[in-house]
Order: C-alpha cells, then structure tokens, then sequence
C-alpha cells in the first residue's frame, strides 16, 4: 500500500493541499480535506504517530482539571468533541467510567469536586456523575470515605491516529510515512514542495495550493519565532495482577497535589502522568527519568499502599512530549492546552498546540481558514468504514499490520500497531522470531537486514523501559 502512495505521488505531484505531521492533528486535517474533496497529501518524517499521538495518556475527555484553572472554552470544546467522537468511532473510542477517591475530613474538596462534575455534565448535557459512600477499590487506603464517580473516555491513541489517516485515504487522499518535507519554495504559486523517501533516499518534487504545518513539538523548526514549551509526560504500564482496577481513578500527588491517574488499559494498569519541561533535544527519543519514575510510584504508593508496588511490576514505560504556548507560568501544568493557528504565508498556516480530543475541531477550524484559497470540488459524506485489524491472535494481528498498515519497521509494528512491545513482559520478542519467516517475506528483507531490524527494534526499546 506504502509503494502504491509513493508512485502515486510521482505519477501526479500536484495537489490542493499538503499536511506535514502524521500524529492526530495532521490526521484529522487530512482526513477533512479529503472529505471535502481537495486532493490531499500527508507526509509523516517518521512513522505515523510516532511523536506524541502514540504516546499521551490515551484518554479523550473534557479535561476536568481545566475548569479549575478557567479555561472553560478548552473544557467545553474537549466535552462536545468527546461526545462526538463516542459516536463516530465505538470500536475505538469507549466510554470509561472514573472515579475521585474522597478522604475523611476534606469537605472543602468534596464541595469542589461537585461544583466541578456539575460544570462538566452540563458541557455534556447529561448528568453521569453521583457519590457513593464505598471506596473505589478495595485496595484504597482506608481514610476514603466515597468517591465521586463520572465518564469519560479512552482510546488507543496511535490505532485511532491510523484510523483517521485510513479514512482520509478512502476518500481519495495519500498519505505515506517516513517521507520528509525537507525544502519549501513559498515564493512560488503553486507552492513547492521537496519530500525525501527515507528507506531509499528517493527526492519528490510536489505542488501545491496550499500547506499545512501539524508537526507538534517539532513546530519551530517551521517558524523559530514561536514561544514553544516542549513537555514531558511519562507514564509507567502494570500488571494488573499487582494493581487491578475495575475503574479508573483520579488522584491527587502528596507532594504537590497534581492530578494523576490509574486506569485498565489493555489488560494491564496504566499510571501517569508527569509535566515536566523537556530541554534535551528531539533528536533524541523521549524516556522516562528516574525522578519521574519515582514521583508516579510514591503516589500509587500514597493511594494504594496495600499493593507495596515495586519497580519489577513495571512491565513498561513510554514518555511523550506536549507543544504548549510559553505564557511565563512557573508550573508547566497551569500552562494552556489550547491550540495556535498560524499564518506563515499565503496558503501556509502552522497549528501546534491542542489536544487529542480536539483533533477534528482543529481540523475543521483550520479548514475554515483555507476556504478563500481553495474551492472544495465536492464535499463527500462521511461514511462509518472499519479497518481495525481483525480479533484473532497476535502472530495474526502483527502479519495483518506489516501486510496492510505501511509498516517499516518492526517497531512500527510492535510499538504502535499492536502494542505488544509495551504489554508483554517479553516486549514480543518470541513472537517476532516464531513469525520470522513469513515477516521476511511481507517485507522482503534479507537475514541481514532481518538482524538490523531486530537488533534496532531491541534498542528502541530501551526508551520504553526503566532507566538503566
């Protein structure tokens, strides 16, 4: 399918619009355009959700603790998008209920929790939340008279990212990964575009009428100018055998009282998450640190200090990085999720910022925005299309994705694909080797490089592990 894109683009190089970024946003830009009947092109420098699409904390929801900080705009938005989203894709957007552990003697947070619950149903216009005078789990410490519970919900980021760019292309767009844009002619009409084919190092030349920059954390590469605060969240994967939660369960640190989470995901526990200023560069692969590992294991530790977690119930970690605007905020956590579009040029407009739950928001504003350039042909109904692979096996479900989901590489397929490299404790490794034969085939690839793509995926997985 990669190939069928790639030549695709050679035999016709002009297009209405190019996306650059592959993670949800440039998702759901490319997935409008190509409903609304532009010919569309997305280019990801890496493998579709790499970045921070395959690495937040899986949750789209409203954002409660944002009607704390006033930023109700955000919260109102996220909650009508949550709602949408819960339609559009039920197979992969499912409702989660969570809920507040209460302890004795905090009135003053019980009456805070209630105003803020009271605030999120109206945005969703429905009630979903209510106290109950039972602890949220039995394993909670033994101060916690109730708990409000409330829904919202979750998702496999990096699938439903996939998703959206699946969709784009069945109604008539391209997409290919580990293409990048690497020169931008903005003096020209139509606009020029030179892309590198990364696996062979094959220069395109493409036009067209309009471009948009989705490139997240990696936005000021575009436009040095921006004030960008680069954000590390990093969260850490259970065994749910140590830590079974039959909900999700909102929680406060005992440090310094951020909001935290624990939640079932995939058969296991997930826990995050930190927000940290990230200063290493992106060159590098984001991981977790020591320090991040701890501060996470001290508040389960605080909440649940029956189950006595260790780090060798850890089964694995992963760290993603959040674009934020810099407004001067001491706490990184009070700095706004909202999103920023920007004119770089005529027909040139850069977003960052955002939320995964927004994605389609974003894409509609930014849209809007491009209408006086571009004349939609015809726009297409939006149609309701499975392509998630199918419920069998693992060995099935990894033939199916490097088959059929433009995998590279074998931690396109472990890491993001099927997440089998983040929730087995054997990270997939026996069934990498069991599925050695048929893998070599789909891929065409020697023993040698059959070697390199195993010994490169062994040590990609060092950034989704504990610091050695």
């Amino acid at each position: 399918m990669r190939q069928i894109m790639l030549e695709e683009i050679e035999r016709d190089p002009v297009f209405d619009v190019v996306v650059i970024g592959g993670g949800i946003t440039g998702a759901g830009i490319f997935r409008r355009s190509a409903l609304l009947g532009f010919r569309t092109l997305l280019v990801e420098q890496k493998d579709f959700a790499w970045g921070t699409s395959s690495r937040s904390g899986k949750l789209v929801h409203g954002g409660l603790r944002y009607i704390k900080q006033g930023q109700l705009n955000i919260t109102y938005h996220s909650v009508r998008e949550r709602e949408k989203l819960l339609k559009i894709y039920p197979l992969l957007v499912k409702s989660l209920r969570f809920t507040i552990p209460v302890r004795k003697n905090k009135l003053a947070n019980k009456v805070l929790y209630k105003i803020g619950l009271t605030v999120y149903d109206l945005f969703a216009f429905k009630r979903t939340y209510s106290f109950q005078k039972e602890p949220c789990s039995p394993l909670i410490r033994n101060d916690v008279e109730g708990c409000y519970t409330f829904q919202d919900a979750i998702t496999d980021d990096a699938r439903l990212t996939l998703h959206v760019i699946k969709e784009g292309i069945f109604h008539g767009g391209i997409a290919v990964n580990y293409t990048e844009a690497m020169f931008l002619d903005r003096s020209s009409s139509p606009k020029t575009l030179i892309l590198k084919e990364r696996t062979k190092g094959k220069e395109l030349e493409v036009k067209t009428r309009a471009i948009i920059i989705a490139s997240g954390a990696w936005s000021d590469y575009w436009d040095p100018t921006l004030p960008l605060r680069k954000l590390r969240g990093s969260h850490l994967v259970i065994s749910s055998q140590k830590l079974p939660l039959e909900t999700a369960v909102a929680l406060i640190h005992p440090e310094d009282r951020r909001p935290l989470y624990a939640m079932p995901w995939m058969g296991h526990t997930l826990v995050g998450t930190t927000d940290l200023d990230h200063l290493e560069s992106l060159k590098r692969e984001p991981k977790i640190t020591e320090e991040e590992v701890n501060y996470l294991l001290d508040a389960i530790k605080f909440w649940f200090p029956e189950v006595k977690l260790t780090k060798e119930d850890i089964i694995s970690t992963f760290s993603g990085i959040r674009a934020v605007m810099y407004t001067g905020k001491k706490d990184p956590s009070k700095e706004t999720r909202d999103y920023i579009i920007k004119r770089l040029d005529e027909g040139i407009i850069l977003v960052t910022g955002g939320k995964l739950t927004t994605f389609d928001y974003i894409a509609r504003k930014i849209l809007k925005e491009l209408k006086p350039l571009l004349t939609s042909p015809q726009e297409k109904k939006i149609v309701a299309i499975d392509f998630n692979p199918p419920e069998t096996d693992s060995i099935e479900n990894i033939l199916y994705s490097t088959k059929e989901e433009m995998c590279v590489h074998l931690e396109d397929v472990m890491i993001r694909r099927t997440r089998l490299g983040l929730i087995r404790k054997d990270r997939g490794l026996p069934l990498l080797e069991e599925c050695k034969p048929k893998l070599k085939k789909i891929m065409n690839w020697s023993e040698s490089e059959w070697q390199q793509e195993m010994r490169n995926y062994v040590k990609t997985l060092q950034n989704y592990s504990l610091p050695q």
